[in-house]
């Protein structure tokens, strides 16, 4: 597998990035146009299962949600699915102050990954799009 960034309720990348939300201090990293390469941790488990028992699914799997998003989409949905502000922006300079070079690079030059395998192979992504996803987080 090739796996993008796994949102869950409490670990993980969104469990660090709850509570600034929740407190009206969420907002876009860098430029917000780089891509947000993701996959809900239901999702995640669903593919494993998935792979191992279909014989036809072989090599390697794109784990990504089928619906392309950048940051700034991610961000906004959020803000909007908590009912909370998303007007703070981080601009990449400090990003780049404040990080070693490849974690900045993991965060502001991020490559738009398709799962086009793992749809092929039939797998139906109970989470495609970051809406529902969200939405099921913060629940």
């Amino acid at each position: 597998f090739r796996i993008g960034i796994v949102l869950s309720k409490d670990d993980g990348f969104f469990g660090n990035i709850a509570l600034p939300f929740k407190l009206g201090l969420g907002g876009v990293i860098g430029s917000g146009s780089q891509a947000f390469s993701w996959i809900h941790i239901d999702d995640m488990v669903g593919l494993i299962e998935h792979a191992l028992v279909n014989n036809h699914v072989t090599g390697v799997l794109n784990a990504v949600a089928p619906e392309a998003t950048t940051y700034r989409e991610f961000v906004k949905t959020v803000g909007r699915v908590t009912c909370r502000p998303t007007m703070f922006w981080v601009p990449e300079f400090v990003i780049r102050g404040l990080l070693h070079r490849e974690h900045a690079d993991m965060l502001l030059n991020v490559p738009t990954i398709v799962p086009k395998r793992t749809v092929e192979s039939g797998y139906g992504f109970r989470y495609g799009d970051i809406g529902s996803a969200v939405e099921e987080l913060v629940q």
